[in-house]
């Protein structure tokens, strides 16, 4: 019975040891197909050649200088641990090749800490403390990522019994992801290692699986549904949930991405609309605005030149993390910077910028996003404001997942409209964070117009958010005006408005008229700046009531906001428009003087800029002719602006005729609403396909689209043109000969 023991044990060792030497030798055949992930063998002359201009140069040294001085750790919690392998593995591998001279201390290092994965992984796995979900997905991902990625660099350099322990222990944790299988990290970080052993059926597996998943990240047009800080804490470093195309790109696995227009967009999106003038997220979602990060993604410019050049912008001159990966895929030098310029994505938002490169100039973004994932607020038609260097209206924000403050619970934060600046009915939150989108607009020199469609988010009825931009020009200050319409089930309902100063405090200058914030206690610029409310039309009551403004990351830097929550009666008719500006100002940006306007079938404001330039914007029902001092105009919205009596600009919304009052008359007709922008003669024009009649001094024709439009009839003064449905560019063709001058002055 012994014999029979000791000779299936013998046995059961020499097939032990059969198997070892098999597996030894597969691997040293496959010796040779590595490096294969992100770099070759044959790349690392060009690599090392890098290095010697910026930014490659600074990544080297930091990379270097950081392998030296750290060493691998796996802490008391889970964090600590995967961020301490991340950045071990991530500068040893590229410190690895570029200086091959001292290449055996850092693959040293890289092996000490690929060698305690099996027990990292372990504590990790069964750690029971709190955000362990999130150690799980973040951290461990970006982990395991860099791990991968510096096994394969390493590979030619490890011994067969290196090779084996490294990758049994990362073997463990691939399956595991494997066996999850849920969501874009575990897909991608199996996906990677399956690649990495030319796996071939799990790499199609993820390859379909993680396309499938990282495609929920976006609207239909590349809007990051999450907001600005979940998507720009994404692309920084979490490898797996937002970088895995570099790796199906490079190793030929899928070479469909870097032409993939939605991804293109929604880079154009993270460096256009994501940021404020000086640098700070835009606070939607779960984005703390106080975040700044580095926003570097590696490989930007392999989808979209202009989104390079903002991330060149929104990067303000720093360095791209000094990462094997960032180094790997940046092969192009970041161009001269370019700050963004004004742009709608219908499924998900519109982003205004003023046109000059100051970190103090203006910025506006309206958020309708049409689909939601896990970290958006209730902000259907929510707006957010900058302005001379800091955020001067913003929403709640955010300061961990779960986690209020100063008495106000995540609940607040995350899902009760309120919380931003937002519209409600009767004071009911809104049911869902998703609405129709922008379903309207355009960008145009020196005027930005959107309209958001709340669909079916409020409750009680709908609310259209109109939202223009008037640009800083003719020598005045910019400032934005908000065109509330607000159809309500009940004729009876009242409709609320809720705005959130970045402040701390508010004072009323004129009861349920006038109010005016300054930018405290959290200051950027390091100088005083203000946004002033206006409330055209007139409110039934205004409350000042507090409500939390969070930040990241603790609660020392978020505070109790002071904001204004105005209510409006639909007086029995079940709508209501509503006009309200928005006017920040410093010691050099003056605030213009706002004087209430109202009247038969009209409400709005006028805001006298000085020096006789004077802007109008009032609201009506549309359905009948409004008079105003001698400009008349049909329509849901006007806006314009005069200079000594003579029209400047005009913009109507869902309008069929506007007329400046000139005896040579300025303005148009038409035969069903559209909305209408012209400055002296060129603009825009959004139709349903109609006839339109166009009055000018000496016009004679019309162009859209640079294309000269068919003229249907035309007379002194006036063209008649039919215009496609759509939205164009619109210019107005004048003989020099007829065209008359302005009153003196203009």
């Amino acid at each position: 019975m012994k014999k029979t023991h000791f000779v299936s044990g013998h046995i059961w060792r020499r097939v032990i040891l059969a198997f070892t030497v098999m597996l030894i030798l597969i691997q040293q055949s496959q010796a040779g197909d590595h490096p294969r992930l992100i770099v070759k063998e044959s790349d690392y002359a060009a690599l090392r050649a890098r290095a010697g201009k910026s930014p490659w140069k600074e990544m080297k040294a930091n990379a270097i200088s950081h392998i030296n001085s750290h060493s691998y750790s796996r802490g008391s919690t889970p964090g600590p641990g995967f961020s301490s392998m991340s950045h071990i593995v991530r500068a040893g591998a590229l410190a690895y090749i570029l200086d091959p001279a001292n290449k055996a201390s850092y693959k040293g290092k890289i092996v000490e800490a690929l060698s305690d994965w099996d027990k990292l992984f372990l504590f990790a796995r069964d750690w029971t403390g709190h955000n362990r979900q999130y150690y799980l997905n973040a951290d461990w991902q970006a982990a395991f990522f860099n791990s991968v990625l510096a096994l394969d660099v390493l590979y030619n350099d490890l011994t067969a019994s290196q090779r084996v322990d490294l990758e049994a222990k990362l073997n463990t944790v691939a399956n595991w992801y494997y066996a999850k299988s849920q969501s874009s990290y575990h897909l991608a970080n199996y996906g990677l290692w399956a690649i990495y052993k030319n796996d071939v059926p799990r790499i199609n597996r993820a390859k379909a699986g993680w396309r499938s998943q990282y495609s929920r990240w976006f609207s239909s047009d590349g809007v990051f549904v999450d907001g600005p800080g979940y998507a720009i804490c994404s692309a920084n470093s979490r490898h797996g949930k937002m970088h895995f195309h570099h790796v199906l790109e490079f190793t030929g696995v899928d070479n469909t991405w870097y032409s993939d227009p939605k991804v293109a967009s929604f880079y154009e999106w993270l460096y256009g609309a994501a940021f404020s003038p000086f640098y700070r997220m835009i606070c939607f979602g779960d984005t703390g605005p106080n975040r700044d990060y580095a926003p570097f993604d590696p490989g930007v410019h392999k989808f979209s030149k202009k989104a390079f050049a903002n991330l060149a912008w929104c990067a303000n001159g720093r360095i791209p993390p000094s990462s094997l990966f960032f180094y790997a895929i940046m092969d192009t030098p970041i161009p001269s910077p370019q700050k963004p310029l004004s742009r709608i994505w219908p499924a998900g938002c519109a982003a205004f910028w003023e046109d000059n490169p100051s970190d103090r100039s203006l910025m506006g973004v309206l958020w309708n996003c049409k689909k939601e994932k896990s970290h958006p607020h209730k902000e259907v038609n929510a707006i957010h404001l900058a302005a001379y260097g800091e955020h001067v209206l913003r929403n709640a924000g955010y300061r961990n997942w779960g986690k209020g403050a100063h008495g106000f619970s995540w609940d607040y934060i995350h899902n009760t409209a309120v919380s931003g600046n937002t519209v409600l009915i009767d004071d009911h939150d809104h049911a869902l964070k998703i609405g129709g989108g922008i379903t309207e607009g355009f960008t145009a020199p020196l005027f930005d117009y959107a309209a958001g469609d709340s669909k079916k988010a409020l409750v009680g009825g709908k609310h259209r958010r109109n939202f223009v931009f008037v640009h800083p020009q003719d020598g005045r200050c910019g400032y934005w005006v908000l065109f509330d319409q607000v159809d309500t089930e009940n004729p009876d309902s009242s409709v609320n408005v809720a705005l959130h100063p970045n402040a701390n405090n508010s004072t009323t200058v004129s009861d349920k008229r006038e109010y005016r914030a300054k930018v405290a206690p959290h200051t950027y610029s390091g100088h005083s700046v203000y946004l002033s409310i206006f409330l055209g039309t007139p409110p039934t009551s205004v409350s000042i009531k507090d409500g939390l403004l969070a930040r990241m990351p603790d609660k020392k830097t978020s505070f109790v906001g002071k904001y204004l929550y105005s209510t409006y009666s639909t007086n029995g008719e079940g709508r209501r428009n509503i006009v309200t500006v928005l006017f920040p100002h410093d010691d050099t940006h003056a605030k213009a003087s706002m004087t209430r306007l109202s009247g038969s079938g009209y409400t709005g404001a006028a805001m006298d800029l000085g020096n006789s330039m004077i802007d109008y914007a009032l609201e009506s029902s549309g359905t009948s002719v409004v008079t105003y001092d001698g400009v008349a105009f049909r329509a849901s919205a006007a806006l314009w602006r005069t200079n000594n009596g003579n029209n400047v600009f005009y913009f109507v919304r869902g309008g069929k005729s506007f007329d400046d009052g000139a005896s040579s008359r300025r303005g148009f007709a038409s035969n069903a609403d559209v909305g209408v922008y012209v400055r002296d003669k060129t603009g825009r024009i959004i139709s349903p396909g109609t006839e339109v009649t166009f009055y000018y001094p000496g016009i004679v024709g019309v162009a859209l689209d640079g294309t000269a439009a068919i003229i249907v009839d035309s007379g002194v003064g006036w063209v008649k043109v039919t215009v496609p449905s759509g939205t164009h560019e619109l210019k107005l063709i004048v003989s020099p000969a007829r065209e008359l001058p302005l009153k003196q002055g203009t």
